[in-house]
């Protein structure tokens, strides 16, 4: 459902990205986000669950497009790479911490396992907002605690990115230049095919962990694993892309996924810790999944693949023109959202219990864990 969100939101976010100040509209979406996953704990049923996440995806759909201008006004094109790189480890990080105050929230009184994980998570994001409010710039112009010479400094910087730096309003000349640029397709589609595993193994990560053979508590410590991958895979694919190219770093992210794939069909379905490597090689995720056991809070994540760091490469370092780097986000946000849509519904009842398409007698490359 938070996929349709990311849909409902991309219109309006998109028309407000241009008339309001980016960084001031940014802090108070990201204090929405944790208003409403405080209201996550408030839920007592299904359909009130359902509707948090759909407002969840509208509101979250601003975070990528936000951050992808933000990081092109204030870093050079040789910078930005490395700079999008932090910003995933973060992400890494984020979840590492996160998944050990989920092991620790486990030992709660069950009851209340899945209620504090939400509040926790939401008053967080809301601190988050409140300092973003007061110190976020969403370019150098904006930065009150920068004076007048170092804001000329900061952007005498960028000035070589020839991609501008402020927002000014709708420019439809911008918008047709987009639309006619074959790159915004290739976004699109680069976004959708990588989503399209990522949805579901995003969606179905509980149950194929648990089909490893691990316990719900187990789960919840291992869901530290993404995060630690992000970060490994972040800098690795940075390494590689400092000695080549861009282009051939994300296809040895995406390479790297290939070989998880093949490690969870091919490796005995007793070697549980193997196959589970396999599967973190595979999702190379930036966010974590639910635990299994948090009853209402088992709904599956989303994730962005590594190799996609280097497309938001692209996006703020080749891409001018304020309006046309918003067009640019929105292909982006609507590859990612269709991708993680399509996904889950790969997974057909037909093919259960291990969910192989196949015409013919079981093969012999082991088994897809039950889900």
């Amino acid at each position: 459902m938070g996929s349709f969100g990311y849909l409902a939101g991309e219109l309006p976010v998109s028309f407000l990205m241009q008339r309001v100040p980016l960084a001031k509209f940014f802090a108070v979406m990201t204090l929405l986000w944790g208003s409403i996953m405080l209201f996550h704990a408030a839920c007592g049923n299904f359909g009130g669950l359902i509707a948090v996440r759909f407002l969840l995806g509208a509101v979250e759909v601003c975070a990528a497009p936000i951050v992808i201008y933000i990081l092109g006004s204030w870093y050079s094109k040789e910078e930005q790479t490395s700079r999008i790189a932090i910003w995933y480890c973060a992400s890494g990080l984020g979840h590492i911490f996160g998944g050990f105050f989920a092991y620790c929230i486990y030992q709660a009184p069950h009851h209340f396992r899945w209620q504090a994980l939400f509040l926790f998570e939401g008053a967080l994001t809301i601190v988050v907002g409140i300092w973003m409010w007061f110190f976020l710039a969403a370019s150098p112009t904006d930065a009150q605690w920068l004076n007048d010479d170092e804001k000329r400094i900061a952007l005498e910087r960028c000035r070589e990115n020839k991609t501008g730096t402020e927002v000014w309003k709708f420019n439809k000349s911008q918008l047709l230049e987009a639309l006619c640029d074959p790159r915004l397709y290739l976004v699109f589609l680069f976004l959708f095919s990588t989503g399209l595993p990522n949805g579901g193994l995003s969606v179905f990560g509980p149950a194929i962990i648990s089909a490893f053979g691990f316990t719900p508590e187990q789960s919840t410590l291992m869901s530290m694993a993404p995060g630690a991958a992000t970060i490994t895979g972040s800098l690795l694919a940075l390494v590689v892309a400092q000695y080549t190219n861009r282009t051939l770093a994300g296809i040895f992210s995406l390479a790297l996924s290939c070989v998880g794939v093949t490690m969870m069909f091919t490796i005995p379905a007793e070697q549980a810790a193997a196959r589970y490597g396999g599967y973190i090689l595979t999702l190379q995720c930036t966010s974590a999944w639910s635990n299994a056991k948090f009853r209402h809070a088992d709904l599956g994540e989303s994730s962005v693949p590594i190799s996609v760091l280097f497309v938001i490469n692209f996006m703020t370092a080749g891409v001018g023109g304020s309006t046309k780097k918003v067009a640019f986000g929105v292909a982006y946000q609507l590859g990612y959202t269709a991708g993680n849509m399509v996904g889950p519904q790969t997974y057909r009842e037909t093919d259960a219990p291990d969910y192989y398409v196949s015409t013919g007698p079981s093969n012999n490359l082991g088994s897809w864990p039950r889900c």
